[in-house]
């Protein structure tokens, strides 16, 4: 059974994003603006990787999840 796992990636990627949110909601300070970018420079790096759990950058730098696309690559690949 996958829920447990998809369910651990979607929260993972909710707090990615709130995190985010909240480095961008600090931008006068730089050390958290550049921790910020590096998340994101982070992320961009390993697009290909994260395609394929479904998991996709948006055009405002959020992370998404395709939660089928998830479970075929757990399914696929399970060790």
């Amino acid at each position: 059974d996958t829920t447990d796992l998809k369910e651990n990636v979607s929260t993972l990627i909710s707090a990615y994003n709130r995190f985010q949110d909240t480095l961008k909601s600090q931008s006068e300070n730089r050390a958290l603006k550049a921790f910020s970018q590096q998340l994101d420079q982070l992320a961009s790096k390993n697009a290909s990787s994260l395609e394929r759990f479904g998991i996709t950058k948006t055009t405002t730098g959020e992370l998404e999840i395709d939660l089928e696309k998830l479970e075929t690559a757990i399914v696929e690949n399970p060790d």
